[in-house]
């Protein structure tokens, strides 16, 4: 859609046509001044999400580097255990320590 078909509060576009959902995302796009790729990629809004994939990234970061400079595998591997743990988080993985606290927490067993 070329861009002097665009005004600051239309975007024609037709869903009938062929083409007009194309149309309509690159109008889009072109209004926010996002790049075209964008559409391909995935797209993070949940900010418990954001925060999640930062600490996943910090701690893949940290095992990168104590690989380089050689430290002991346990520190390596506690690295990949929290970016592990973050990405779990995303997924809604719930560990077993605090699915039994969420337990005990929230039911009344044996009294």
């Amino acid at each position: 859609l070329p861009h002097r078909y665009i005004s600051d509060k239309h975007i024609p576009v037709s869903v009938i046509e062929e083409g007009g959902l194309k149309q309509i995302s690159q109008a889009l796009l072109m209004r926010l001044k996002l790049p075209e790729n964008i559409i391909n990629r995935p797209l993070v809004t949940n900010a418990r999400h954001i925060a999640a994939l930062e600490r996943c990234k910090e701690a893949l970061e940290n095992a990168l580097n104590a690989l380089k400079v050689e430290l002991g595998f346990e520190f390596i591997a506690s690295d990949l255990i929290r970016a592990a743990s973050a990405l779990e988080d995303i997924l809604g993985v719930v560990p077993t320590d605090a699915l039994l606290g969420r337990i005990f927490d929230n039911f009344c067993i044996g009294k």
